[in-house]
């Protein structure tokens, strides 16, 4: 479990270093695989979640009007733009 949390530290470092880099919404997705796992435990219970549900989730993390522990932190580090791609990468 540490050594997963490292891996995802460094990879949203890694990815939010150039703000203006073109970040696909796959390699945003691994770091939420890592805390979330494969099957993406707690996002998509119902199957029925659908991009720009998950996208206006994202964005309100990052805008503090939902709360989550490290959620909040996260969305931060990206733009608007890579939480939509991401949201579109994992509804597909």
């Amino acid at each position: 479990m540490k050594k997963s949390f490292i891996k995802t530290i460094i990879l949203l470092i890694l990815t939010c270093t150039n703000s203006n880099a073109d970040v696909s919404g796959k390699s945003i997705a691994y770091a939420c695989y890592s805390c979330h796992g494969d099957n993406l435990n707690n996002i998509n219970q119902s199957n029925t979640l659908s991009a720009e549900k998950l996208e206006n989730s994202l964005l309100a993390f990052k805008t503090d009007k939902k709360y989550s522990t490290i959620m909040n932190r996260i969305t931060k580090g990206f733009s608007d733009a890579e939480l939509k791609a991401v949201a579109i990468y994992l509804t597909e």
